[in-house]
């Protein structure tokens, strides 16, 4: 369910509608039993996914696109507007199967909470369910009477969508409590509010007083068990938990927090249960995927963790800094300092816009200087490649292509003048090879995320990374970093080199790239993209230029540069299975055959080999021999996405629907490329709305 936009020239009072309308409709949807409601979670993930821009109306494209990317069958939008006196709403509801969406369903009243329930009967009646006498007296129950109360309810909930401080939505809700003394969602917001804020007293007085006016409100009971476990008092917490459990068993956070409870009971084995439901009902919360993967590493099951979290950093969008708190003590327990670190400066740069306590924020601080400590400087055994003048360069370059061949190379690792002289800044004054090296990585290693280069895609030259260094809405690619880093290095009298990476430093496989630099004889892996100077990869090969330039030449998307870059890495299996698959992805199944074999000439058992072959039997379509070729190279390497896609693929075109449906899941739950995703959400709308499970959002 999307929040209604608002049509009318003055937001002034009418904007924080949009807060609480979408909230209060989706309590009354869920008493329902029939139908499932996504949450929040999973909308935040679709429109940052989809790409939507919300500064103008949504499109029915976009409107199915956000239904795509989160499997909902049903998605409802609309919109709000004043009329005299009265307020009309006019919403519709989507079949993303189909991409048709329903005849306008319009209600007008100056009273929301009038308004909201004829809304709600509208859109039960267009999904087609009749609800039961339960359900019905159950729909019946209000947050408030009061339509002032609702208004400050809505505000408070737009401020802290805002991020305004916790203080500030407090005297809010406290303004609504004055309107209407006796709304429990009043009381147990304003509790829960003030235990984040750490005053327990008062929010254990509010939270008990929401369960004494509403008994049978689970919502209640959820928020006095948060501050029971708040205090520590994890019995308390753990019956609040299963009473509101007991009163609406679809809640995904009560199931989190009782996870969270049996978790620090060390209970593992039942937290791993709670948070399992959780998931099934909230698939895209970064949170309960953090905190899933806390329970598998307390059980000993790191494969399950890494895959968990890997899906956490995909789901997170910066909106909950507790998010980051999570994963960033996971990556922890892992040993994965960067990854740690890098999630504790999240949890710090939150806790201080919420203006938490002092006390925290020290702690934070506290914890975040001993991770960063714990990044030691590792050298490995690794030799330096050939290495070529520029001479040397031109006359190999001139021997193996022709002179119309010639005319296409670029060098990514080159560098400008601009380049040089940032380098010499960056490096100052001294004369230490070591530290020129460390302030250059300083320097590079900036805030904004880096991607893994896998599969080849899209990259940078030294020049264009530098000439959109400034933009930090851009992310750059772990190879953008490279070519940059080496091209600084360089600058400045460094031996540096190009190192592609297939197992990181905690033993993941990856497709990853860092730069190499050789000091006093010891060779230091430099990898900006996961903020480490002396990184121990564990399974890495350094390239010389010519290959460098040949893999760059291999990502143009351009067949002719690809060819003329397939000459230059002639026995490196890696970028011929990458111009394959690119080919394969422009629809130039054809011509990707010649590349994929001449690949397997020199891998014919690796992952890619496996996936290579697996293209050419996806090609051919022989769907059978695909399944088998990628269900070995999964073996192999299952932490590799795209894989996923084709086995999907396959298993769609054979029928086997369920399969498919978590084939494509999966793919879609790590690195995507934009036209394979789109494919998988079309298939998973068609088998999702053809399956039996009719609960919407399923």
């Amino acid at each position: 369910m999307l929040s209604p936009e608002y049509v009318g020239p003055d937001t002034t009072n009418a904007e924080h509608w949009k807060f609480i309308v979408p909230d209060q409709l989706e309590n009354m949807l869920r008493k329902v039993h029939s139908i499932r409601i996504l949450p929040e979670s999973s909308v935040s993930f679709a429109l940052r996914e989809a790409k939507v821009d919300l500064n103008r109306s949504l499109s029915t494209n976009d409107i199915r696109m956000i239904g795509e990317v989160i499997e909902a069958r049903r998605v409802i939008w609309g919109s709000y507007q004043r009329e005299s006196n009265a307020w009309k709403v006019t919403l519709q509801v989507m079949n993303v199967s189909t991409g048709k969406g329903s005849k306008p369903l319009s209600a007008s009243s100056s009273d929301w909470s009038k308004l909201i329930p004829l809304l709600a009967n509208g859109i039960i009646a267009e999904l087609g369910f009749v609800p039961t006498e339960d359900e019905l007296n159950r729909m019946n129950e209000q947050p408030t009477p009061s339509t002032e109360a609702l208004a400050l309810l809505g505000q408070a909930y737009m401020d802290s969508n805002r991020g305004k401080p916790l203080s500030h939505v407090e005297k809010t809700l406290r303004s609504a409590l004055e309107v209407d003394p006796k709304s429990p969602q009043v009381q147990q917001d304003l509790a829960y509010n003030l235990m984040l804020q750490g005053k327990l007293d008062e929010a254990t007085k509010f939270a008990r007083a929401a369960t004494e006016i509403a008994p049978n409100l689970a919502s209640a009971h959820y928020t006095l068990g948060a501050v029971y476990l708040q205090r520590g008092i994890r019995p308390l917490a753990q019956s609040e938990f299963k009473h509101s459990l007991l009163l609406d068993a679809d809640s995904p956070r009560t199931y989190v927090a009782l996870g969270v409870a049996n978790g620090l009971s060390r209970k593992w084995e039942e937290a791993e249960l709670n948070l399992r439901k959780a998931k099934q009902l909230s698939p895209h919360n970064a949170m309960i995927c953090a905190e899933l993967a806390r329970a598998y590493v307390m059980r000993g099951e790191r494969s399950r963790a890494e895959s968990e979290l890997r899906l956490a950093e995909r789901y997170d969008t910066d909106s909950d800094p507790q998010t980051a708190r999570s994963l960033a003590e996971v990556y922890g327990f892992l040993n994965d300092i960067p990854a740690a670190a890098k999630y504790y400066e999240k949890w710090l740069a939150g806790a201080k816009e919420a203006r938490l306590a002092a006390s925290v924020i020290n702690s934070i601080t506290k914890k975040l200087d001993e991770l960063k400590a714990r990044l030691v400087m590792h050298t490995v055994d690794a030799s330096a490649p050939a290495s070529h003048t520029s001479e040397d360069l031109d006359r190999i370059l001139k021997d193996k292509l022709t002179p119309t061949e010639y005319k296409s190379i670029v060098n990514p690792i080159a560098g400008s003048a601009e380049i040089r002289a940032w380098a010499h800044q960056l490096a100052g004054d001294t004369l230490n090879d070591m530290e020129k090296a460390k302030h250059l990585f300083r320097g590079l290693a900036r805030s904004s995320g880096a991607r893994n280069g896998s599969n080849l895609g899209e990259v940078r030259t030294a020049i264009d990374a530098f000439n959109v260094w400034s933009n930090q809405s851009i992310s750059l690619t772990c190879q953008d970093y490279t070519h940059l880093y080496i091209a600084l290095a360089r600058s400045v009298g460094l031996k540096a080199f190009y190192v592609f990476v297939t197992k990181d430093h905690s033993g993941r496989n990856v497709s990853h790239a860092c730069a190499m630099v050789i000091i006093n004889g010891q060779a230091i892996l430099v990898d900006a993209a996961y903020k480490w100077f002396g990184i121990p990869h564990i399974k890495y090969e350094v390239e010389d230029d010519v290959r460098v330039m040949g893999a760059y030449l291999c990502q143009s998307h351009d067949p002719l540069k690809e060819d003329i870059g397939l000459k230059l890495v002639s026995n490196w299996a890696i970028p011929y299975f990458g111009v394959a698959l690119n080919r394969i992805s422009r629809g130039l199944s054809t011509e990707a055959i010649g590349p994929l074999h001449a690949g397997l000439k020199v891998d014919s058992k690796s992952a890619w080999a496996l996936f290579a072959r697996a293209l050419v039997e996806t090609a051919h379509k022989d769907w059978h021999a695909a399944e088998v070729y990628l269900r070995q190279c999964l073996a192999l390497n299952d932490d590799w996405s795209l894989p996923y896609y084709f086995l999907g693929t396959a298993l769609y075109s054979r029928g086997k629907l369920s399969e498919a449906r978590e084939a494509f899941r999966t793919y879609l739950s790590g690195e995507t490329q934009p036209r394979f995703a789109a494919k998988a959400r079309e298939a998973l709308a068609d088998i999702n709305e053809g399956l039996p499970d009719l609960r919407l959002g399923k």
